[in-house]
């Protein structure tokens, strides 16, 4: 499975997006652990220390965010793309 990442997690990577192996009957959550064996850096911008998401974090698979099913539990094959976006912020208050 293709995972891309975006904005500070792509720079913390050092690539726009990682391939992880994922056997059939895999999850969400599988993903995201094995991406964070591959990258170590990430874990805490992904996971908080009891291994649940982090709050501020997004994670979108196939354009819907994983909050609207069965979050870290969501059943996923390789043909699925994943993206997990960093809390994003910003704008002028002028």
């Amino acid at each position: 499975m293709e995972i891309g990442l975006h904005a500070t997690l792509r720079r913390a990577a050092g690539r726009p997006a990682v391939t992880v192996d994922t056997p059939p009957g895999s999850t969400v959550g599988d993903a995201l652990r094995a991406l964070v064996a591959k990258h170590p850096a990430l874990g805490p911008a992904v996971f908080d220390p009891a291994g649940a998401l982090v709050g501020h974090v997004a994670v979108v698979l196939d354009g819907r965010d994983i909050r609207h099913g069965d979050g870290l539990d969501t059943p996923i094959t390789d043909a699925q793309h994943l993206d997990v976006f960093p809390p994003v912020g910003g704008g002028s208050g002028g």
